[in-house]
């Protein structure tokens, strides 16, 4: 079972990365409103219930986390590849300078 601390920590992660939790799990777990509610707010419900709930929790959170962790590598591709551009033009600029200085010469 469930500790109440991994509990909290699971629904908290929750609210941190989705909007509207609830709804979300109400169309993931297939159970009404009232029972999704009692189990957010920490209700004792039935054990089946309560399986099926935390291991959507459990399941958002994932897809959450990776999608966050994806979007971070993006990113930081992003940084690397604008680095790399910055270098380039860099080089580029100072070999056209002093091509031209050459000329001029």
């Amino acid at each position: 079972m469930y500790t109440r601390k991994d509990f909290k920590k699971q629904v908290e992660m929750l609210y941190i990365y989705y909007k509207e939790p609830a709804s979300e799990l109400i169309k993931r777990s297939k159970l009404t409103k009232p029972t999704v509610y009692k189990f957010l707010k920490g209700g004792v419900l039935r054990s089946y219930n309560q399986d099926t709930l935390m291991e959507q929790v459990i399941t958002m959170n994932e897809e959450a986390l990776a999608k966050r962790k994806a979007l971070q590598e993006r990113a930081q591709k992003v940084v690397q590849l604008e680095l790399e551009l910055e270098g380039a033009n860099g080089c580029t600029a100072i070999r056209y300078t002093a091509r031209k200085n050459q000329q001029g010469k």
